[in-house]
């Protein structure tokens, strides 16, 4: 219980409550958020603040009581409201919170409150109360509201993170680099993530409010960062932020603005919160930007990251399946793809729900791809990427992203009825995972961090067994793709059969979205090579120019099927 007082029945009033914003904020690590309206503070911290009265404080005769309350009807048996006594002896009375009288200076007095690190994020109302025995004699509301975010300074936060250099790059940075196109060929999208700027932390906050997250899992860096991703897009009819379009004609865009015109979140948040509609139009690292940018602002380290030659695996088997008539003619049979990279995000956290050696980077996904399993609703992750790199099925989505990183793509032929493995390639998908590195503008390979190496025994035990094709391929241009320009490509086949084969090549390439929606045919081209074990590869050159500009579509890249 807590401390009891004499009945104190002057007129004292509480005349002020001094939020020490700068000396707050600079301690947890928000004093660069850009606002005047929130005073930003971090759970597992202590915070001071400075009450003042309309007469000279006497704790032997009075008391102060805080009391934290979020949202509305807020209740201690909801974790809506958080009670702490103000005392000269620091006792505890609701869980971990802890409120300490520093000193007393005639009419002014400094006290300390202590949060403790679990607890939920969110805005908080703060009212100060001076209390007489079990009455309280007055009450004042502080002037700004105090929003308390995850904290990854504190080493038993959730999301903690040691190495200083890091933090400032995946939490505190506002900018940063998306690459896009392929391994060979690459661009960026320079983002401004803005995490900092007061609407995108108001954003954020309403789209947990949206949600109705409650209390517990507002704890959860778990259950917070899969509930953003999900809020991020409007896939499941809960007024998310941004709408996906990937349609191939420009007129379809009309009505909004073209992914390629954003440049950061921002401009996104600021229109979504004016309207609180969603938003028109986003594609993949459009996608990625904003949930980076939410996730930073509730204090959850996270990273945009783009993995090149992307699978898409609607089947869940960990194979990108292509099926082909006699002729070689595209079968509609599976909507699996290969987009030419996709991008989604790595948050840090801790796994608590999983062994703990899968804590650490865990991917999160906004873009719309898949019915998740665990809530069906469309969204990935928190997958745990050390459990993607071995292989391993555990929650949240990590088939999806297995497969992402390291599907076989397998070629079939029907015929007579039949199915037939052709080709498999084992080596294309997940050709490079990149994103910035700490502190440079500069492309760092974490391709090892989600596989290991292609081709060694382990990489191969995270695949499925499957059947096998005789002959096994690789498809890479020589030099960058201009438009005009010749380019070449080199077929590489592989061989353990003994003996001399005969193949029959059917080499075609048509106009395809980044996303593997296949356009028109460009161009064929039909050929005859033997492969053998005793040179162990046959290679065939394929020359082509880009002279079908009339057959180009939105996104265009050219594809190549053998």
């Amino acid at each position: 219980m807590p401390p009891k007082r004499a009945r104190y029945d002057r007129g004292m009033e509480i005349q002020s409550i001094d939020l020490q914003t700068k000396d707050n904020t600079t301690a947890h690590h928000t004093d660069l958020y850009d606002t005047q309206k929130y005073v930003v503070l971090r759970w597992g911290n202590t915070f001071a603040l400075n009450v003042k009265f309309s007469e000279a404080f006497d704790s032997k005769e009075c008391s102060l009581k805080a009391e934290f309350t979020r949202g509305d009807r807020p209740r201690v048996s909801r974790g809506t409201k958080f009670v702490t006594y103000l005392s000269a002896d620091a006792r505890n009375y609701y869980y971990s919170w802890k409120g300490e009288m520093k000193s007393i200076n005639d009419k002014e007095v400094s006290v300390t409150v202590t949060l403790p690190n679990d607890g939920p994020i969110g805005m908080y109302d703060l009212l100060v109360e001076l209390v007489s025995g079990n009455t309280t004699v007055h009450s004042l509301e502080a002037d700004k509201k105090v929003v308390i975010l995850f904290n990854p300074w504190d080493k038993d936060g959730g999301v903690y993170m040691e190495e200083e250099d890091r933090r400032q790059e995946y939490v505190l940075n506002e900018t940063g680099m998306i690459w896009a196109g392929t391994p060979s060929s690459k661009h960026i999208w320079h983002w401004n993530f803005a995490q900092l700027e007061e609407v995108c932390l108001e954003a954020t906050l309403f789209l947990l409010n949206e949600k109705d997250l409650d209390s517990d899992d507002r704890r959860s860096p778990i259950v917070v960062s899969r509930t953003l991703a999900e809020m991020v897009n409007i896939n499941d009819d809960d007024n998310g932020v941004l709408w996906g379009n990937w349609s191939s004609d420009d007129k379809d865009y009309a009505d909004g603005t073209d992914p390629t015109a954003w440049s950061g979140s921002e401009a996104i948040l600021t229109e979504y919160m004016r309207t609180k509609r969603p938003v028109k139009y986003a594609q993949c690292w459009v996608f990625g930007g904003t949930l980076t940018t939410v996730l930073r602002a509730v204090g959850i380290p996270a990273r945009p990251i783009t993995n090149f030659d992307s699978a898409h695996d609607t089947e869940a088997n960990r194979t990108i399946d292509y099926y082909y008539d006699e002729n070689w003619n595209l079968l509609d049979k599976s909507a699996d793809s290969i987009w030419n990279y996709h991008v989604w995000v790595d948050a840090w956290m801790d796994r608590q729900d999983l062994s703990s050696n899968y804590s650490g980077w865990q991917a999160v996904d906004a873009t719309p791809q898949e019915i998740s399993d665990f809530s069906g609703t469309m969204v990935t992750g928190p997958a745990s990427v050390r459990a993607v790199k071995e292989g391993v099925d555990v929650k949240f989505d990590n088939l999806f992203v297995i497969a992402e990183v390291n599907a076989d793509i397998v070629t079939h032929m029907e015929k007579n009825g039949k199915s037939v493995v052709v080709s498999t390639n084992t080596t294309e998908v997940g050709s490079l995972i990149a994103t910035k590195k700490v502190g440079k503008d500069e492309l760092e390979d974490i391709t090892l961090e989600y596989k290991f190496k292609e081709g060694t025994v382990e990489e191969r035990a995270t695949a499925v067994p499957r059947a096998q094709s005789d002959i096994k391929y690789t498809l890479v241009p020589e030099q960058n793709v201009s438009i005009g320009k010749p380019c070449t490509f080199t077929l590489t086949m592989k061989t353990d059969i003994p003996g001399i084969m005969t193949v029959n090549l059917v080499l075609k390439v048509n106009s395809v979205t980044y996303i593997g929606s296949v356009g028109e045919l460009i161009k064929e081209q039909k050929e005859r090579k033997t492969v053998s074990r005793a040179t162990g590869t046959g290679i065939s050159h394929f020359h082509y120019d880009f002279v079908y500009t009339s057959k180009f579509i939105h996104y265009f890249t050219p594809e190549l099927h053998c």
